[in-house]
């Protein structure tokens, strides 16, 4: 295994250990509180928002294409945090000149109250003249129990409405916690992809479900109930620590 992949693993690794499944709390906030941007640091795409997410026990940050989702009751918007969560989205939105208009469904008097600002003013939906450049763009929203869903569009007198294109938007005010939870989502990734969830489950893994079935059964390992009548102890060792001297094209 490479040492990037060992480093997202185990950051993964620590990640689930603060991760388990919960009752989440209400936010203690309308927005997520927003950590000190970190100088230099980048965000893992070049276009879309950089999301701040709290249920009140846990802050993450993640990049995201768009702000634009749909939930079940139960559903989150990162694992890392409750179904009941308040988040914010930033970035600079990048524009020709023109006027513009600005809608979000549900609507800023609806439940989750989602609150817009262009420039550090609020927007509604009456129209709106930006000049052809970066605006500093800030989406909040709280989300209450039961299914939800949040779009946003927008129009101008050079196109009709729609959702706003990730290529409108650059990310900014990604922090040191972003990089952190980067890390925990790249082990994320790998722990599904190099099949660990075979051997290795998560609490709220059940083994008995056909979705658990559908994740597990590519790549996993072989059962191991009789291996001790063939291998010694030296053996495993010697293989866990270098196998790829054994075999060249192991995992």
């Amino acid at each position: 295994m490479r040492w990037r992949e060992a480093l997202a693993l185990g950051a993964f690794a620590a990640g689930l250990a603060c991760c388990r499944p919960r009752v989440a709390s209400a936010p203690t906030a309308f927005a997520a509180a927003a950590p000190a941007p970190v100088m230099g640091a980048k965000p893992p795409r070049e276009h879309g928002l950089v999301a701040t997410v709290t249920d009140g026990k846990r802050t993450v940050q993640t990049s995201v294409p768009t702000p634009n989702f749909t939930l079940d009751a139960a559903e989150a918007l990162h694992p890392g945090v409750g179904p009941v969560f308040s988040a914010t989205w930033t970035a600079d939105l990048v524009v020709t000149a023109g006027t513009y208009q600005f809608f979000t469904s549900p609507k800023a008097d609806d439940a989750g109250n989602p609150e817009m600002k262009i420039d550090g003013r609020m927007v509604g939906s009456e129209k709106l003249a930006l000049e052809e450049g970066r605006h500093t763009f800030t989406l909040s929203y709280r989300r209450v129990a039961g299914p939800a869903r949040l779009q946003v569009e927008w129009s101008s007198d050079l196109f009709g409405r729609e959702p706003i294109p990730t290529a409108a938007f650059r990310p900014t005010g990604w922090t040191a916690q972003g990089q952190r939870w980067q890390q925990i989502d790249s082990g994320r990734a790998l722990y599904d992809e190099l099949g660990c969830r075979g051997c290795h489950q998560r609490a709220s893994d059940d083994p008995h479900v056909e979705n658990f079935y559908l994740i597990t059964r590519r790549g996993r390992g072989p059962g191991l109930s009789r291996m001790g009548r063939r291998l010694t102890a030296g053996w495993v060792y010697a293989w866990l620590s270098k196998p790829r001297q054994h075999r060249n094209n192991t995992k």
